[in-house]
């Protein structure tokens, strides 16, 4: 899914403007894993802290899901499993 396919259904199902985002969203998983799982995390930059607070509080609608919002606290990268998508072990470790 594109940043623009996200912009569109983010502005579909919530209201969501181009000028209320600071960058275009942006998909936090990597792009040989989209094809093996059914969600993941997508990075949303509000212009200002008003909105971002009124979505972190209500949440977004997305593909008729409701789904939460929280602050993105950017750390250290961890390399999961890309078998079972735990965090708890390496793909070479893993046992499914």
């Amino acid at each position: 899914m594109s940043p623009a396919e996200i912009e569109r259904e983010l502005h579909e199902s919530n209201g969501v403007n181009r000028n209320l985002l600071e960058l275009p969203p942006r998909i936090l998983i990597a792009r040989r894993t989209m094809d093996n799982v059914d969600h993941g995390p997508i990075m949303v930059a509000f212009r200002n802290e008003t909105d971002a607070a009124h979505y972190k509080t209500y949440g977004v609608f997305y593909r008729g899901d409701h789904c939460y919002a929280r602050d993105y606290i950017e750390t250290k990268r961890i390399n999961g499993c890309l078998n079972c998508h735990e965090l708890t072990h390496s793909t070479h470790s893993c046992s499914r």
